[in-house]
């Protein structure tokens, strides 16, 4: 911009027709550099979000998070829990809130809902839950799945002993693995599930049934995607 006004003001024979374009140039340069800098001022003090735990150690240290567990007795987890002597599994058994495999979905909900409260599920069973419960809109997930499990618990196929398709059913599953079909089939899984849960949603909140934990879980989806943040502006 500083060239185009020099050449402004020490250039009388410059052509009317340029000297007004050169004028029209400074202009919306000026324009565009503000709201430039006024939006890139609104992203720098954006408020940073209060951080959540992610892993088993971060949910054992934030004592001030509530622990829900669907106690299913005599289950993986069940048994886990029940003769370890690690003092981050202990400190986490301690606080958790042992609820009945039928309040699974409103154990879902509350956890999206009430701030500081945590959910341990299966991880495949949780994100079925969440897909079919929780999703009002595909591009929002209100909750966020811990980055490590507590253990990993592997799934596989149940054989005789010394049976004769074991090699096979290894060789297949295998190579399904590495192909990634395992993976698209559980997501098209999802994308079944959470048809369901908009078409469900959708229906709570066109018969505004406000008591249900689901309009809630809308009012939350449609708060979240409609947030903008809002620039400095010229008047």
């Amino acid at each position: 911009m500083l060239p185009v006004r020099a050449l402004l003001q020490v250039a009388p024979n410059i052509p009317t027709n340029a000297r007004g374009f050169s004028g029209l140039f400074l202009f919306y340069g000026i324009i565009i550099n503000t709201c430039f800098n006024s939006n890139l001022m609104s992203f720098l003090t954006l408020p940073e979000l209060e951080h959540v735990p992610e892993t088993p150690d971060e949910l054992w240290k934030m004592q001030e998070y509530n622990i829900k567990y669907l106690h299913i007795p005599g289950t993986v987890p069940d048994v886990f829990f029940s003769p370890t002597k690690n003092p981050m599994h202990l400190g986490i058994k301690k606080r958790m809130e042992y609820l009945p495999l039928s309040s699974n979905i409103q154990s879902m909900m509350d956890t999206a809902l009430v701030p500081k409260t945590a959910q341990l599920h299966y991880d495949l069973v949780g994100h079925i839950s969440v897909a079919e419960n929780l999703t009002f809109h595909p591009g929002f997930v209100p909750v966020k799945m811990s980055r490590k499990p507590i253990f990993d618990l592997l799934l596989g196929f149940v054989l005789r002993k010394y049976s004769k398709l074991t090699a096979t059913v290894s060789y297949n599953v295998g190579k399904l693995q590495n192909t990634g079909n395992f993976e698209k089939w559980f997501e098209e899984t999802l994308d079944i599930f959470r048809g369901r849960g908009i078409k469900w949603l959708k229906k709570i909140k066109a018969e505004e049934r406000r008591e249900e934990l689901g309009y809630r879980i809308v009012e939350l989806a449609g708060n979240a995607m409609t947030a903008t943040t809002k620039p400095f502006t010229l008047d």
